[in-house]
């Protein structure tokens, strides 16, 4: 959904509120019904898809062909030919998704051992950065470098543009149909764990909320530690790139000194 922002205008009322800075909001990926209309030398089918953001319609016309099929039958086959390539692209994001995790958990590992520069995949324009842990869900996200629609089809990514080790204010942006479908799951006082190459970190989640992008801003506050996670909203919606937000913002858990 573009150059979207959330914030409050009298900037920073409470600690779990995100003040005046702009930075980009995840979008997720969706596809609407289609409509076939039947003319007299052809079938015209048209849908539109909501692919990372940006709104396309495709149509798509088909010869009626008199000596073989009828027009009704026509408007049959192609209907049911598009909906058949819909389910295969429906069922093939998840699958991406979760192949994605096991190639990016191989690169983590390499990175855990000192190969900081390890990729998923050859071609890959991105890197492991982080793991995401949630105890009570049995959950485990390894989050991406650079947050482009392309890298989000992948996994979670750190919005911030500084490096994650850089930074203590982090905030992660996820796809809710896919690696951030938990979010609806969270309740206050769950316990996530982010693991960096060089440290682990606990927090617990504190405020749940919804925000929407089009009246209030997000901020990355150097020096403020906490970890933010956000994804569209509402979840079951049938549309993606819709203004709201849900945001979870969790504060770190005192480290046991004794």
């Amino acid at each position: 959904p573009g150059e979207d922002t959330y914030g409050d205008s009298n900037g920073f009322r409470h600690p779990g509120q995100l003040s005046l800075n702009r930075h980009r909001l995840a979008g997720t990926t969706a596809v609407i019904p289609f409509r076939a209309v039947v003319g007299h030398t052809d079938v015209v089918v048209q849908w539109q898809s909501l692919a990372i953001g940006k709104p396309l319609i495709l149509v798509k016309t088909l010869p009626v062909v008199k000596a073989g099929l009828s027009g009704r039958r026509w408007l049959l086959a192609a209907v049911c030919c598009t909906a058949v390539s819909f389910s295969i692209h429906a069922a093939w994001m998840p699958i991406k998704a979760k192949v994605a995790q096991q190639l990016l958990e191989r690169s983590w590992q390499k990175t855990l051992a000192g190969d900081t520069e390890a990729k998923p995949w050859p071609w890959a324009d991105t890197r492991a950065i982080a793991v995401l842990e949630i105890p009570r869900l049995g959950l485990r996200e390894v989050i991406l470098e650079g947050s482009s629609g392309r890298n989000l089809a992948f996994g979670p990514t750190l919005l911030n543009n500084t490096q994650m080790e850089r930074t203590t204010d982090r905030i992660l942006s996820g796809h809710r149909d896919t690696h951030f479908k938990f979010l609806q799951y969270l309740e206050t006082g769950d316990l996530l764990r982010l693991q960096t190459s060089g440290d682990t970190r606990d927090y617990r989640v504190t405020w749940l909320e919804t925000v929407d992008s089009r009246r209030q801003q997000l901020v990355i506050e150097e020096g403020l530690e906490r970890l933010t996670l956000l994804t569209c909203y509402p979840f079951d919606s049938p549309l993606a790139g819709g203004p709201l937000r849900w945001v979870i913002t969790a504060l770190p858990v005192e480290r046991d000194t004794g």
